[in-house]
């Protein structure tokens, strides 16, 4: 019995074990079961992160995509068909997304150079990326449109596509190519004025020595004719540098309120005569028509030279349209016309039925002594001297022109707020003979500075002379209580210009009395010194007559 005691304790102890171990594998199974659950519930959430962020991922791009400037295209590497396009490159070419998508660029014809696409798209089949490869783009309407393309390819699924973004650059290069040629304009003018000033000194010396043996009773008569000759070319050589001076936009304005239909309608009888019967001519006038600031010469000289080129360009005939109009020139406008400024203009248009222009020759328009006429009839400074008028206007010139097709000049002038000014009465001449005051003669042309102080030394004046402004500057600490005038130029080396020394000598004696004189013009004359009532200024080349006359007439105020 006890054996059986001991057998039934034994079998419980084991049942108890078996039942602890069967416990503790159902723990170790349910923590198990709990890892797995929770290392699921993670996985799930990490799943449901991705997928959020997926999701948020592809709607930041398809937002992006689709508002991007660039014009951008997602084709197919199978067919190279488009799968998608964003609104820039729908606008960009012209076609709708539905015209696009599912058609490729050769279906619609979208490349002008179908050679260059097909290297383009083996490079892309190799897995190679693009990087701003300079392609033409053709429009719906035609246009070519050059651009810099770059691609990536990336797979979606089983399925490869390209990534292509194709940024137009028409505009840029055209902006650039405007922004260089009115550089080149810049400085071709500054050039021009150097050398019109340069010979202006020289035309001075010549009209003076030669106007002053005309003046001798005892001439022969082939020796005087010959004179008036030389006297003649110097009046068509000044003729010139004023030109060249006008395209520099340095020669002197003489601004006044103006009412343009009233100008033209005044140059009505001399344009009709200038053109010839051959050619009809007529008048837009846009009533009423805003005043502006103008030098009235100036725009006269602006249309005649565009008549004339009207003329000649339509030698069996046709018309010639003069009109004027208000325009409002918005910031979008100003940004694709370098030229142009933001604001209310008035406008006027000149436009022939002639034989037009090719591109060569537009982009030389303004060239000074660029002209397409036959040698001996044209200068080629017309619509230079034009186009350097109107910027001395604060204004621009617009040329539109194809060949067989006309050409349309625009030139535009701000507008003015001022009131038209009754005309004013003529100053009358004043006397021309000399003097014995002292004049002190700044000059640095050495020829010029002997020639006037010759030419004042024989009216009785007494000259003190000096070659630049330290120079006078010495000659005015020994002399300035016997100086009257200061006759200078206003350009000189040693770093004191005529205005500068103008001031100092005037620090210390008011009533001197100044005349500035210069080849330059314009842009020396700022408003200060144009607002200087005691000053005159002399412009080169003048005649003796007329330098005595302004010396007399500074001295008698």
């Amino acid at each position: 019995m006890a054996h059986a005691l001991t057998q039934k304790w034994f079998l419980t102890q084991q049942a108890k074990s078996q039942l602890f171990n069967l416990d503790k594998m159902v723990s170790a199974r349910t923590e198990e079961l709990q890892t797995a659950n929770k290392r699921l519930t993670q996985e799930i959430a990490e799943r449901g992160q991705a997928e959020n962020q997926l999701r948020l991922s592809e709607e930041r791009f398809a937002k992006a995509f689709k508002s991007s400037p660039v014009p951008m295209s997602i084709q197919s590497l199978e067919n190279y068909r488009f799968l998608d396009v964003n609104d820039s490159y729908v606008e960009m070419t012209g076609y709708s997304r539905e015209e696009l998508i599912g058609n490729s660029s050769l279906q619609l014809n979208l490349w002008s150079d179908p050679a260059a696409r097909k290297v383009l798209l083996e490079q892309l089949a190799e897995g190679k990326s693009l990087r701003n490869v300079e392609t033409k783009v053709r429009t719906r309407d035609g246009q070519e449109k050059l651009t810099l393309l770059s691609a990536e390819l990336t797979t979606l699924g089983n399925e490869r596509f390209a990534l292509i973004n194709e940024n137009d650059i028409s505009q840029r290069l055209e902006l650039e190519a405007q922004l260089r040629q009115a550089q080149k304009m810049e400085a071709v003018g500054h050039l021009a004025a150097g050398v019109a000033h340069d010979f202006r000194n020289i035309l001075t010396v010549i009209q003076g020595h030669a106007c002053l043996r005309l003046q001798n009773p005892d001439l022969d008569a082939k020796t005087a004719d010959s004179l008036k000759q030389i006297a003649r070319s110097v009046e068509r050589a000044s003729d010139l540098t004023q030109q060249l001076l006008a395209f520099s936009r340095k020669q002197i304005m003489r601004l006044e309120v103006v009412d343009l239909n009233g100008l033209l309608r005044h140059l009505s009888d001399m344009l009709s005569r200038l053109i010839g019967e051959h050619v009809t001519l007529q008048y837009q006038f846009f009533e009423p028509l805003p005043r502006t600031e103008a030098d009235v010469c100036s725009i006269e000289q602006v249309i005649l030279n565009m008549a004339v080129n009207a003329r000649d360009a339509m030698p069996q005939g046709g018309s010639l349209v003069v009109a004027t109009s208000v325009a409002q020139i918005s910031p979008a406008y100003a940004s694709s016309h370098p030229e142009a400024s933001v604001g209310e203009f008035v406008c006027i248009t000149v436009t022939d039925t002639g034989c037009g222009m090719d591109e060569h020759t537009m982009s030389r328009l303004y060239e000074p002594f660029f002209t397409t006429k036959e040698v001996g009839k044209g200068t080629g400074m017309g619509l230079a001297t034009a186009y350097g008028l109107i910027k001395q206007h604060n204004g621009w010139i617009e040329a539109e022109s194809k060949v067989g097709k006309g050409t349309k000049f625009k030139i535009f002038l701000p507008i003015s707020d001022k009131q038209l000014k009754p005309e004013g009465t003529t100053q009358a001449s004043a006397r021309t003979s000399g003097g014995n005051e002292t004049i002190l003669v700044v000059e640095d042309e050495e020829l010029v500075l002997e020639f006037v102080a010759s030419l004042l030394g024989e009216c009785g004046y007494k000259v003190r002379r000096a070659r630049n402004g330290v120079e006078a500057l010495d000659v005015w600490r020994q002399h300035a209580a016997e100086i009257d005038l200061l006759l200078t130029d206003v350009v000189m080396p040693q770093k004191i210009s005529g205005i500068e020394l103008a001031d100092k000598l005037r620090n210390e004696k008011q009533q001197l009395k100044v005349i500035f004189t210069s080849g330059y013009s314009l842009e020396l004359l700022d408003e200060h010194f144009r607002t200087r009532t005691e000053s005159n200024f002399l412009p080169k080349p003048y005649t003796p007559a007329k330098l005595k006359e302004v010396i007399r007439l500074c001295l008698d105020k």
